[in-house]
């Protein structure tokens, strides 16, 4: 299966082009998420703002657009957010185990499933969420006790300046000729997870199915090229702009992040080599203890409506879950949201326990981003 992307121009204008260091690593603490509720029930008032964590931008912006509206007419309260990584949030989940103040919280699929496991979540019930009855199975996880909003597709993105044709292979970003353009993702976070399968992949020439049961072997394979790569990133934010002014020339990323790039006019286009690719789930969980679970409860039903969900292919670039959403996807943006059928090609990594994450990330410090 390949994405491309057909852009609207080859040349492209960027009011500020940044200069990026080799690599880039950043820190997240459990303090980043200290925005209280305006008030609590348990002390008798009303509570007027409730608070989720979201991944990205472009995700915050539709739901404060689109979902915040919804939810202050039916039930009068404002939607407050905030945007932080899965660690830092499953830390200030632990911290604020007694008097939480997240209403739900968005994680990458291992630390939702820590999260559950360690009580720090509510299981999704049809009985408290009704759109779950219309998601389709590959948006669940934990036997059905947590659910993804969105699907998106993990793969190679590229700027065409630099590549004109195509890498085919995860071993072809390690040419040489091209090494030097190459960012990769820490591995701490999922998207740097399954990049340590592509990269034992590239290592081994096995399929990415059979690769990801031998992600060490991915960073040894990194290793030999800790000097020569340009960059690491720990946020997709931080590698979009060079990638798409040409600072770098090819990186492993959710193809979602292309979105408002392409529609700049950015050189950019996708490709699932032949070694395969990931899809992955960007995962609600309820957060116990709320102090209004029936509001976290409707929050992800309207995040899981038809009527939400046929906004993320059009606005984020993601597949949708419901599968009752009417889908209207943009010309330029009609070959990076996977359909169905490409997502049936494209693998899950592993469910990994937050132990073997803590070992891998420790090898990879040791061995690529020293």
């Amino acid at each position: 299966m390949t994405f491309s992307i057909k852009t609207r121009g080859t040349e492209m204008t960027i009011a500020t082009k940044v200069n990026p260091s080799r690599r880039t690593m950043l820190k997240a603490g459990a303090g980043g998420l200290a925005m209280p509720f305006l008030g609590n029930r348990a002390f008798g008032q009303k509570v007027t703002q409730v608070l989720v964590t979201l991944p990205d931008a472009s995700i915050e912006k539709l739901v404060l657009t689109r979902v915040a509206p919804i939810l202050r007419d039916r039930f009068k309260v404002e939607l407050k957010t905030q945007q932080s990584s899965s660690s830092q949030v499953l830390s200030t989940m632990r911290v604020q185990r007694s008097r939480p103040t997240i209403l739900a919280a968005t994680l990458d699929l291992s630390f939702a499933i820590q999260a559950l496991e360690e009580g720090l979540a509510e299981p999704a019930t049809v009985a408290n969420i009704p759109n779950l009855a219309d998601v389709i199975p590959k948006a669940f996880a934990a036997n059905g006790n947590i659910v993804s909003f969105i699907l998106s597709a993990d793969t190679l993105t590229y700027n065409t300046a630099l590549w004109p044709k195509a890498p085919q292979s995860y071993a072809d970003i390690f040419d040489p000729a091209k090494v030097r353009t190459t960012a990769v993702p820490a591995a701490g976070s999922n998207i740097g997870l399954e990049f340590l399968a592509a990269a034992s992949a590239a290592s081994s020439g096995k399929s990415i199915t059979e690769a990801m049961n031998d992600l060490e072997a991915g960073v040894r394979y990194l290793g030999r090229f800790r000097d020569q790569i340009k960059m690491i990133y720990t946020r997709s934010q931080e590698v979009m702009p060079l990638l798409a002014n040409g600072d770098v020339g090819v990186c492993f990323n959710k193809t979602r992040f292309m979105t408002d790039w392409i529609f700049r006019g950015a050189p950019l286009d996708c490709i699932v080599p032949t070694q395969g690719a990931f899809y992955s789930l960007n995962c609600l969980v309820p957060v116990k203890g709320s102090p209004v679970p029936e509001i976290a409860n409707a929050y992800i039903d309207i995040m899981l409506s038809p009527e939400i969900q046929s906004l993320w292919a059009s606005e984020i670039g993601s597949a949708p879950v419901n599968r009752r959403a009417v889908i209207d996807i943009p010309e330029a943006m009609k070959r990076i949201v996977p359909k169905p059928e490409q997502i049936e090609k494209l693998a899950l990594l592993p469910e990994l326990p937050q132990k073997q994450i803590a070992e891998l990330t420790k090898l990879f410090n040791s061995e690529v981003a020293r």
